[in-house]
């Protein structure tokens, strides 16, 4: 992984620091991910599989019902390049 150095400013003290932040990861669309996932010939249900969830957890991240904040819906929604 190659990090980015950006220069942040701290404008309480009115000081630049150099910051090492790692890259930025490009967030997927529900729609941008079901179209990966169709190019691939692969379902929801097989990745969820593979990857150790229950189907029916990751169609709750996918659909919205679940808010993916914390705990396994965020490891989903991480995994799957939501978050």
């Amino acid at each position: 992984m190659k990090f980015k150095l950006v220069k942040a400013r701290y404008f309480r003290f009115r000081r630049q620091a150099w910051v090492i932040r790692p890259p930025e990861k490009k967030i997927l669309s529900e729609q941008q991910l079901k179209e990966n996932f169709a190019k691939n010939g692969k379902t929801l249900a097989q990745w969820a599989r593979e990857n150790g969830y229950q189907p029916r957890e990751v169609y709750l991240v996918i659909g919205g019902q679940n808010k993916a904040k914390y705990g396994r819906g965020f490891e989903i929604a991480r995994k799957l390049g939501l978050k």
